[in-house]
């Protein structure tokens, strides 16, 4: 279990502030972790800026038996982390062990782009030579979401370290444990001091300082529109990279010559996926007129067999992540019996220690 920050190589933090981190599935204490404070924030920068003098420099070749081995010590931890995220999120613990098996390849992908760093040289007049060279970019602050602690993780600090970059990751206060159980893989493969910090902070202030830090020379956020607004109007004061992703809402469309057993399968599994908590959820099904009516009974037969149950458990839904989701998901469905013909759903269990929210389905 994590319970500190990782900055320099060790595992540290100097704030006096904490904060719980909650099960949603029961409302108890998963664990304590510090609350980054400015401090943290500044000896994480520096830890890393002090590192990219050395890691950008480092032959391409360690860096890809650094990334290999990485890879080697998420598969062989699978199991613990996977169980970890899952009474972090609330989700069953086959939808973190499997992503956890994505995430290893990955790091292996960007492992092999590593070592192929080229750039080019264009032909001009004899007397001059044009050539690109790609550098690294220095030290960057990769902001991964709650609602994927690991993919978006291994999505933003990947390639920022392949590319011989360091990195400050922030881990979300709402479900930290996957952000930081990566970085802690990280350090345990042997990456040098410095290249991987990870801090979290229930306290915005800590966010912000991380994003104006005039050390920082990218920041990549995945999360809400008016926190990603916030983030590139400061970027741009100080003409400073960014890389958002800002939610989302992603269409399945089925039309009339496509199998419907796999389609059928793919909108039922992907909208309710991460118990519908993800921006590629199939929140909106577009299907060709011809097919509507069988292709809308087998969906909803199909949503009617899924049950919710604890995490661990044969059940394939977990409860939603915290009260502001289940509010927020209320607010949609009741919006939607407005607007369409509520065929799936029933009503919501809310009790002090878990949101379960059965699955809807909506026609319109």
């Amino acid at each position: 279990m994590i319970t500190d920050f990782l900055i320099n190589g060790e595992f540290r933090h100097s704030t006096k502030s904490s904060f719980e981190v909650i099960r949603p599935v029961d409302g108890t204490t998963l664990c304590t972790l510090p609350s980054a404070s400015i401090e943290d924030v500044k000896a994480a920068v520096a830890a890393a800026k002090n590192a990219f003098e050395t890691w950008r420099f480092t032959d391409e070749l360690e860096r890809q038996r650094l990334m290999f081995k990485w890879a080697d010590l998420l598969e062989e931890r699978a199991e613990t982390i996977a169980e970890q995220v899952a009474a972090d999120s609330g989700t069953p613990v086959e939808g973190p062990r499997g992503t956890i098996t994505k995430i290893a390849t990955m790091a292996r992908y960007y492992g092999g782009l590593a070592v192929q760093n080229y750039g080019r040289v264009l032909s001009l007049a004899d007397s001059h030579l044009n050539f690109v060279v790609r550098d690294p970019i220095g030290v960057v602050a990769l902001m991964p979401p709650w609602n994927s602690p690991l993919e978006a993780t291994m999505q933003k600090l990947g390639p920022a370290l392949a590319a011989g970059n360091t990195a400050v990751i922030r881990a979300p206060e709402s479900g930290p444990c996957g952000a930081l159980l990566v970085a802690q893989c990280a350090h345990d493969a042997g990456f040098p001091a410095g290249v991987v910090n990870a801090i979290v902070g229930e306290d915005p202030a800590s966010g912000i300082a991380l994003v104006e830090h005039p050390d920082i020379r990218l920041v990549s956020f995945t999360g809400s529109v008016p926190t990603g607004k916030a983030i590139a109007k400061s970027c741009a004061a100080q003409m400073k990279r960014y890389v958002m992703e800002l939610g989302g809402k992603s269409p399945l469309i089925v039309f009339a010559d496509a199998d419907l057993d796999k389609a059928v399968a793919d909108a039922v599994t992907w909208a309710f996926c991460y118990q519908g908590q993800i921006c590629c959820a199939n929140t909106r099904i577009l299907v060709e007129e011809s097919i509507r009516e069988e292709f809308t009974a087998r969906v909803v037969a199909k949503t009617k067999e899924l049950k919710m149950g604890l995490p661990g458990s044969d059940y394939p839904l977990g409860p939603l992540f915290n009260r502001k989701v289940f509010e927020t998901v209320s607010k949609y469905v009741e919006i939607g019996k407005i607007d369409g013909q509520l065929l799936a759903g029933g009503e919501p269990i809310e009790t002090e220690k878990g949101f379960y929210y059965p699955p809807h389905y909506i026609r319109v």
